[in-house]
């Protein structure tokens, strides 16, 4: 996300639009504006996705699903993580709450920011201990890749 002042939700026909542009369909969920920017960044890399439908609801409650099947990767479901900063603890924070949905897939879109290589040694070192199946990292305002 990068900008502490945006909204984790959206209501604002800007951003109706952007998603609009996206050429996705995303099943009639609006997506935040972090998710807006990642798709974006994404497809201007030449990746190709789709977006993943929200799951019903079984005993009033949401179930949990990934957010998106990479289709120029390996096809398979993958979580979106936007932290607003770069910082280990925030990261594996948000991905330990997904793992307990049974998520082992995970993108970490860092914006505008780097991925130092110190973040990156402890992103390694975190996907091995916990048995993380895939985790890549966007950064550098999508510029680059790196899937870990």
């Amino acid at each position: 996300m990068n900008d502490p002042a945006e909204p984790a939700e959206r209501k604002d026909p800007y951003w109706d639009q952007r998603q609009r542009n996206l050429g996705i369909d995303t099943h009639g969920e609006t997506l935040t504006i972090a998710e807006i920017k990642f798709v974006e960044r994404f497809l201007r890399r030449g990746e190709c996705i789709s977006w993943i439908p929200r799951d019903t609801y079984a005993c009033g409650e949401l179930q949990a699903t990934y957010d998106f099947y990479w289709l120029s990767s390996d096809g398979k479901p993958w979580e979106l993580k936007s932290p607003r900063k770069p910082d280990y603890d925030a990261i594996k924070r948000r991905i330990r709450d997904d793992m307990g949905k049974s998520k082992t897939r995970f993108i970490i879109d860092l914006g505008l920011f780097p991925c130092t290589a110190i973040l990156r040694r402890m992103l390694v070192a975190y996907k091995k201990k916990r048995q993380i199946t895939s985790l890549a990292i966007l950064s550098e305002d999508g510029s680059a890749l790196d899937v870990l």
